[in-house]
């Protein structure tokens, strides 16, 4: 499992905002890949710990697992960080400061992480039981669905604005 997020660096030559709305477009698609990617991972890994019958196995499978939550959740708010300091400020230099669309697309993320964060603090409530772990799975896949949507929906609505300003130029 990669630790870093991976994307292109864009150069310390000025470009144009067009150019650095691209590549923050293949970035943002970089990003999300892998990330959805840790979070299937790590749902799947949840799911099968449910199957565990040896309790003291399945508690030291999901220590693991909260762990491996924790970085993803190291991941996200990496990648938030960039979306607010790069992403949405291209963004706003062709619809202003703030798109209500953008609003709702955090909040859902932020919802997405609070799916994530209620694993985590889950798991910290040991022993475990069977459907115990079920339910610790409900919520990375919660997260998982919320973030597939929240992802979808932002691609499609940067690559909608870049369509567009690139149809005229600008």
């Amino acid at each position: 499992m990669q630790t870093e997020l991976q994307h292109s660096r864009p150069s310390s030559t000025p470009i144009h905002p067009l150019d650095q709305l691209e590549e923050a477009l293949q970035r943002l698609k970089e990003e999300h890949d892998q990330l959805l990617d840790q979070l299937g991972t790590l749902y799947d890994e949840v799911k099968g710990i449910s199957q565990e019958q040896n309790m003291l196995s399945r508690q030291t499978r999901l220590y693991v697992l909260r762990d491996e939550a924790l970085e993803f959740q190291r991941r996200m708010e990496e990648h938030a960080a960039w979306e607010d300091t790069v992403m949405f400020p291209l963004i706003g230099n062709y619809f202003g400061e703030q798109s209500n669309h953008l609003t709702v697309m955090e909040q859902e993320h932020e919802i997405a992480e609070q799916f994530v964060l209620a694993f985590i603090e889950a798991v910290k409530r040991a022993p475990v039981r069977e459907h115990e772990a079920k339910e610790m799975g409900s919520y990375l896949q919660e997260a998982l669905m919320m973030l597939e949507r929240h992802f979808l929906s932002e691609e499609q609505f940067v690559t909608e604005l870049w369509d567009l300003c690139s149809a005229y130029g600008y």
